[in-house]
């Protein structure tokens, strides 16, 4: 490093949110045993906090803050670096600050899309639809920014290019991920007086693999006996970017990501077991040990892809995927699970990646806006999932939660179910719903004498219509008595 260098993390710029109401870092580089200072003011250029700290023999240096409360006025950061011996005074100053809720949204080509890579963009409703409020929307209360896709396919530490902060307006939000900015932009009005801070750190086509570290991967491969994959970019996008933004506190994770890993049996039956061990890594680095309060963690499930069929008796991994994922989100703590079934595009053949990014974000909104911010909905957030199966005669009784009274939402027969033996050969079933649960039965010409497994919705595009009485879908799943 040169020794008359003195930088701020390039996280920190002009316009950043830096998260309110939790104990906050900001960090940087200088020559070694630099002596640096940092000065808090806020709107009216009254000095708020004050830190020092002197630069270890690499030249790093950190500071740790009090928590702020959140504000729409902005502060001024000011940094002075005073060189060994006193001989060199450096400065810099970030302008533009708000302190409010950090929001880290993550994943693939679902999360990183915007809305000008929408196919026939301009002659789909939902897109038009999206551009005309991207397009007149602008806010000084929300703040993005864009971790750019890693230059370095590899597997080097590089940092990949990172964007400043900037307002909310349609200049930055139109190449923004139009998931986050609805999601963001729906917390910012419910929220009012919390400014909003959007990291967009997502890689169309990435697996998880890529978003964890060397040393997290090789350790869950090692302690589950996993065939480690041959892969030259494992780790690419944790090295380039998340890497370089720990100890940022954040106030929770979004998480849109698992289409890439559904090519193999493997790939699928590993997932589940790589999510929690990415989820367990970054709330460690985006969580610091002076805030132990474990943060959000919300994972959109996958919605419908490909042809309308049934897999019947061939195996989904789309399908086992989103059920992955539900396992995933129930099995640990301050985290929800987004169904998406009923958006994703309509008819015969669905696109990978559904058009309707506006109803995706309010959903995940208003989840958070219940879950993390404790606030009252008029319609509950959480899809139906079921909890147990018991059997009686021939048929099969799934118990649902999240539901007091199940329906049908397009108001005809119910759709979706299959059902199956012990030796795992499924067939179509009928299906009525029962209060809080599903009566699935084989048909009248149906083999199967005794049933233990039911699925529903187990294709890429099924054709299902499972709904709570908030009018939230069912995803897909497998149970067994």
């Amino acid at each position: 490093m040169n020794n008359d260098k003195f930088t701020i993390a390039k996280i920190f710029t002009d316009n950043a949110v830096i998260q309110c109401n939790k104990p906050f870092f900001l960090w940087g580089c200088a020559s070694s045993n630099s002596v640096i200072f940092v000065y808090i003011y806020d709107f009216q250029n009254k000095l708020v906090k004050q830190a020092k700290t002197v630069t270890n023999k690499k030249g790093c240096w950190r500071v740790r803050f009090s928590p702020m409360k959140p504000s729409l006025e902005n502060h001024t950061i000011q940094f002075t670096c005073n060189s060994k011996g006193g001989d060199l005074c450096l400065h810099q100053e970030l302008k533009n600050i708000l302190f409010g809720d950090v929001w880290l949204c993550s994943g693939q080509s679902n999360m990183a899309m915007n809305y000008h890579e929408v196919p026939n963009a301009l002659s789909n409703p939902y897109t038009l639809k999206n551009s005309h409020i991207i397009e007149n929307y602008s806010s000084a209360n929300i703040r993005l920014i864009k971790l750019q896709s890693p230059l370095d396919k590899k597997n080097n530490r590089i940092e990949a290019p990172i964007e400043s902060w900037c307002n909310c307006k349609p200049e930055y939000s139109k190449n923004f991920s139009s998931l986050a900015f609805f999601f963001g932009q729906k917390l910012q009005e419910n929220l009012g007086n919390t400014p909003i801070g959007l990291i967009d750190a997502s890689e169309s086509g990435s697996m998880i693999e890529q978003w964890m570290s060397m040393s997290t991967y090789n350790q869950i491969v090692a302690r589950y006996n996993l065939k480690k994959i041959a892969h030259p970019v494992i780790s690419n996008c944790f090295n380039t970017m998340i890497s370089h933004i720990k100890s940022l506190s954040i106030k929770g994770i979004v998480w849109y990501q698992g289409c890439s890993n559904t090519y193999s049996d493997d790939a699928v039956n590993y997932y589940p077991i790589l999510l929690k061990g990415l989820i367990s890594e970054w709330r460690k680095i985006f969580n610091p040990y002076i805030f132990k309060k474990t943060i959000p963690f919300y994972i959109v499930q996958l919605s419908t892809s490909g042809k309308r069929e049934n897999a019947l008796n061939n195996e989904c991994y789309f399908a086992q995927q989103r059920w992955n994922q539900t396992l995933v989100s129930e099995s640990i703590k301050n985290s929800g699970i987004v169904v998406t079934l009923d958006l994703g595009d309509s008819g015969d053949i669905a696109d990978v990646h559904p058009i309707n990014k506006y109803d995706v974000a309010d959903r995940l909104a208003n989840m958070v806006l219940s879950k993390t911010y404790g606030l009252s909905l008029a319609k509950g957030v959480y899809s139906p999932l079921p909890i147990k199966a018991r059997r009686k005669r021939r048929a099969l009784i799934v118990k649902f939660k999240y539901t007091k009274n199940l329906k049908v939402g397009d108001g005809t027969m119910l759709r979706g179910f299959i059902i199956a033996g012990g030796n795992k050969l499924f067939e179509y079933a009928d299906a009525y719903i029962k209060g809080d649960s599903v009566v699935v039965c084989p048909l009248p010409d149906s083999r199967i004498e005794t049933p233990k497994f039911v699925r529903y919705a187990w294709s890429k595009n099924p054709n299902v219509n499972l709904v709570n009485d908030s009018g939230l879908p069912c995803g897909s799943f497998e149970i067994s008595i």
